[in-house]
């Protein structure tokens, strides 16, 4: 099925230029698209001095100083969006404005689009954003599009998703995020399914899955990769960055993302790390 709707989630804080130009870049590429959320928390919702005995002066400013930095930001976040119109003629695109928690929000609107492009953890890590990642990789059911942290020279976004690297687990996770990189194959000119593991069970399925991915069209081939000392995750970085124009494939959070954030995993060494396009489902 083709992507005819990309969702971007933005505020009015925090920069997203590479996200932003990810976003607009595939939409051209595929003809579709593009929806404009901002997620928004009432400003009342951040007062904290009423729950701890703030005197009814020091409350009311409190109230009215976040009255007036929400109002500011969703006065940036129009702006912002009036600028990438201004900026990607050609480009059908939308906004969407909604006070509330941001993981509800990016959930439902991600239930009416086929991808969520988001930037890399690492350059996000806020409460805000930690909330956007929550609905759309853990609850929306869509495929996210991690944007690297640098933005795309014009000879990288030309030769974007050129190679897939499809991390193969046997999981779930992994087996959605290829069915997700389907609209991909089109135009790739070659689809690695990789393994990191020498057990003949998991390499048998991979050969399954190439032959799944030749059957919607894909030049498929099967990669056995041993990680040595590096870890997985890295390992998978490491793979991706060999060849231009590579986007990863990879299921997220195959398990619990209490444990993932407690203990580390591949998921969310990924999300921090990542210097490559990277196309994730859960």
């Amino acid at each position: 099925m083709p992507m005819k709707r990309i969702l971007l989630p933005i505020n009015g804080r925090d920069a997203i230029d590479p996200v932003v130009q990810l976003a607009f870049s595939l939409a051209r590429k595929i003809v579709a698209e593009v929806e404009v959320a901002h997620p928004h928390t009432p400003y009342y919702e951040v007062i904290t001095t009423v729950g701890e005995g703030g005197s009814p002066m020091q409350v009311a400013q409190d109230i009215e100083s976040a009255r007036v930095r929400f109002e500011t930001e969703n006065v940036e976040a129009r702006k912002r969006y009036d600028a990438m119109v201004e900026n990607n003629p050609g480009v059908k695109t939308t906004y969407f404005d909604e006070e509330g928690n941001a993981s509800d929000i990016v959930m439902r609107r991600a239930f009416s689009s086929d991808l969520i492009v988001l930037g890399n953890a690492a350059a996000f890590d806020t409460p805000f954003w930690r909330d956007v990642y929550d609905g759309a990789l853990i609850h929306s059911t869509r495929p996210v599009l991690i944007a690297p942290t640098k933005p795309q020279d014009t000879n990288t976004e030309k030769l974007f998703a050129s190679e897939l690297l499809i991390a193969w687990s046997g999981t779930a996770e992994s087996a959605r995020a290829l069915t997700a990189a389907v609209p991909f194959f089109a135009t790739a000119k070659q689809v690695r399914i990789m393994t990191i593991s020498d057990d003949p069970r998991q390499i048998d399925t991979s050969n399954q899955m190439k032959q799944y991915a030749q059957l919607h069209g894909a030049n498929a081939s099967v990669v056995v990769v041993d990680p040595g000392g590096k870890g997985i995750a890295q390992t998978l970085l490491d793979e991706a960055s060999e060849r231009p124009g590579t986007m990863l494939v990879m299921g997220a959070y195959s398990h619990a993302r209490w444990r993932e954030r407690l203990f580390g995993g591949v998921t969310e060494y990924v999300l921090h790390h990542a210097d490559v396009p990277i196309l994730m489902a859960h």
